[in-house]
């Protein structure tokens, strides 16, 4: 389980504001937001990569940031902008993935193998990764979050840059893996939201607005389908609160903290 504290922090031109949720395994999440830059200041907290400024984020009960080792173990994270090393072949990219984080040699060859088996990369495997396209590339990457077995994957922009038909692979691969892992998943289009979520947070001015089903009508309707790009943020209409009243609320497996179970910002 998966659970923020009161986390204030920013990533590049995103930031987070007094954040409190639980994130209970066996799901697939994902979160939203009008400045999209904000979701991804999310997901980079979560997964340890930044540091937030206040708050807490404890992974499996471990704390992210004081106990980091135990906490990411059961974290696999893919950055928005990461790409293998196009010098290296697939199989030596997750081998050198796996060296850095230190696991065993063998099992993690074979996994490797069968992650390159189902992801239709096997056949590539001895292949240079400058020879392959920037599709099967972040595809790679997203391979190497399942080594060492982790808990849960945070998946920032899995989607972007992609041609269509390598972008239908990675959803079929995240909806594959979903029923495995529990995954939290950024990215623009509240559309691929939707179909790959169970649940969605809505972050509003890096605040957390709502937390609703992904089929809620209200959450469709108020947005539409895919957000701002980060890069060119554009102003977000006003919006009454009230019309979020039935979304607020308690929503399936999340639990959003209030009172005194939240630690305010000194």
């Amino acid at each position: 389980m998966l659970e923020l504290k009161s986390v204030w922090g920013a990533c590049g031109a995103g930031a987070v504001k007094d954040v409190s949720f639980r994130l209970p395994n066996g799901k697939t999440y994902g979160v939203f937001s009008s400045h999209y830059a904000d979701a991804v200041a999310l997901c980079s907290l979560m997964s340890g990569a930044r540091t937030p400024t206040d708050g807490v984020i404890l992974a499996g009960g471990f704390d992210l940031h004081r106990e980091a080792r135990q906490a990411r173990r059961g974290i696999g994270y893919l950055p928005p902008d990461l790409l293998p090393d196009g010098e290296l072949t697939p199989i030596e990219y997750l081998m050198s993935v796996a060296d850095l984080r230190a696991l065993s040699y063998d099992k993690t060859l074979r996994r490797a193998h069968e992650l390159l088996e189902l992801a239709d990369l096997a056949d590539k495997k001895d292949r240079l990764i400058a020879n392959l396209s920037h599709g099967e590339g972040r595809i790679l990457c997203l391979l190497q979050t399942l080594l060492g077995n982790p808990e849960i994957l945070i998946l920032s922009s899995p989607l972007s840059g992609l041609i269509p038909k390598d972008a239908q692979k990675m959803r079929d691969l995240i909806k594959y893996f979903s029923d495995t892992y529990t995954i939290f998943l950024c990215t623009p289009s509240l559309g691929d939201l939707c179909e790959m979520c169970d649940e969605i947070i809505v972050l509003q001015d890096g605040a957390l607005e709502a937390i609703a089903p992904a089929t809620a009508e209200e959450l469709l309707a108020e947005y539409s389908v895919t957000a701002p790009d980060a890069s060119a943020p554009k102003a977000a209409k006003p919006r009454k609160r009230t019309r979020w009243s039935m979304l607020t609320e308690k929503s399936g497996d999340y639990e959003v903290l209030e009172g005194d179970e939240k630690e305010g910002k000194n």
